[in-house]
């Protein structure tokens, strides 16, 4: 029997990596002078980071259901507390951002979460095995409801704008790190999986600065707008390829 998840998760990378590629970047004018590079770059952060393989999936979604679990936990949050209190010396102003910035980390998660289960059960409604086929994968995109499609492409554009703003990131790891020591040295309040929560987290981030880090403004900027318009037109073009008979 097909893994209809791992099967929906392998489609949606191998569109993931066909939308990100110069050839398809470059047909917008306002990525026209976007470097080949740079588009590798953000494709790879998407893969590596956001969408990895299904086996990695498993992983990270176990991992941020258990931060989930710690952020809505007032017995587990309280240690933390700590930790932006001692920061607020240091990191003055940014702190209330940085901790909004890595909320939008796991609420950027949590809407892909969401739209790979409704592709997931779409697949399994229609039967359909074979997510390789081009018009049977569009037909399950195409059947996203509006209102999350929108949802997600807010919480992507949050997301990014997060990454992109290097000093409340760095804020916001800097919390992060001193979090994961905490977790690390209370065994008695933590479990493994809330650590490795945090700590995929703290990746995800890291990566996302390394990313930004290396891109100049103007790039910055093309990638905050450029990435709402990719995913958007390839929506708009599986609904397209959907409608036809």
């Amino acid at each position: 029997m097909i893994d209809v998840r791992s099967a929906v998760i392998a489609a949606y990378r191998d569109h993931l990596s066909r939308r990100y590629t110069p050839q398809n970047v470059h047909r917008f004018e306002i990525l026209a002078d976007f470097p080949s590079q740079r588009i590798d770059e953000v494709r790879d952060f998407f893969l590596a980071r956001m969408y990895p393989e299904a086996d990695r999936r498993l992983k990270l979604d176990l991992a941020f259901d258990k931060l989930g679990s710690v952020l809505k936990s007032p017995r587990k949050m309280m240690p933390l507390a700590g930790t932006a209190i001692s920061s607020v010396f240091k990191l003055g102003t940014l702190i209330p951002a940085a901790l909004r910035a890595g909320l939008a980390t796991f609420e950027g998660y949590i809407e892909i979460q969401r739209l790979e289960s409704i592709m997931i059960k779409e697949a399994e409604s229609r039967g359909i095995e074979d997510l390789s086929d081009e018009k049977a994968f569009a037909g399950i995109i195409a059947k996203i409801p509006d209102r999350d499609v929108q949802r997600f492409r807010r919480e992507l554009t949050r997301l990014f704008k997060s990454l992109a703003n290097i000093p409340l990131l760095e804020t916001t790891l800097e919390i992060m790190g001193n979090s994961i020591r905490i977790i690390s040295a209370r065994p008695d309040v933590y479990t493994q999986e809330e650590l490795e929560g945090i700590q995929i987290g703290y990746e995800l981030l890291a990566g996302g600065l390394e990313l930004f880090r290396s891109l100049s403004p103007e790039e910055t900027q093309m990638v905050l707008v450029g990435v709402d318009r990719i995913e958007m037109d390839w929506i708009e073009r599986m609904r397209a390829q959907a409608s036809v008979a």
